[in-house]
């Protein structure tokens, strides 16, 4: 647009030009300042004028439309951001460690039982296999006999072997043959973390995480 409005003014130029070379060559300025010549003349100057007038304006206006097509051609795109909000996962609780169980099951309390018995039992928490091999705590059996006479101790009897299930036997001595019929025995399965040693203990169970006891006679 801006080339051709360039084009025609400059062409009518010329030709308004060449039209005054012409009269003044053929006739002179007298030639060229009569009336009806000088008003064409001055015409062409207008149209030239006016051409040219609009040149500007008009090359403005396109140089503007043309930088705003090419800013939105090379404005790139922001994409929005997006936030993410972290979320906290909940801390897991610990598992706490169960505890250790022990139960009697075999002699039951009032049985009559000879000098040599086994005892049976179940039980949970206690690691399979049996002392001193087996992690602890540990299940012991200790018979008292004559409970109730403070000349009597505990006695520790031989280790139980725990199986896998938690169930457990031992076999133990409840007195001697020489004991009369009917004394009575107390004997307990005991869940501790010391490590005892089969004989005499003393006059007092050793410290336990938990125990069960039987009374039985001979």
């Amino acid at each position: 647009m801006e080339l051709a409005l360039m084009i025609i003014g400059v062409a009518l130029l010329f030709v308004a030009l060449a039209g005054v070379v012409g009269l003044f060559i053929r006739g002179g300025w007298r030639a060229v300042l009569q009336p009806e010549r000088l008003n064409v003349l001055l015409a062409a100057c207008a149209v030239v004028g006016v051409v040219l007038g609009l040149y500007a304006p008009i090359a403005d206006l396109v140089r503007d439309r043309t930088s705003k097509t090419e800013n939105a051609a090379v404005t790139p795109s922001v994409a929005p951001t997006s936030t993410s909000i972290p979320v906290s996962s909940p801390t897991p609780s610990p598992t706490p460690n169960p505890t250790p169980s022990v139960m009697i099951v075999e002699p039951r309390d009032g049985d009559s039982v000879p000098v040599g018995a086994t005892v049976e039992g179940k039980s949970s928490a206690i690691a399979a296999g049996q002392f001193p091999d087996s992690p602890p705590p540990w299940i012991f059996v200790l018979v008292l006999p004559k409970p109730g006479d403070p000349n009597q101790s505990w006695w520790v009897q031989l280790s139980p072997l725990v199986r896998g299930d938690g169930g457990w036997d031992a076999h133990i001595f409840v007195g001697q043959t020489i004991d009369p019929p009917g004394t009575r025995f107390e004997i307990c399965a005991i869940v501790s973390r010391e490590r005892l040693e089969a004989g005499r203990y003393g006059g007092d169970l050793p410290p336990a995480i938990t125990r069960d006891c039987v009374s039985v006679t001979r």
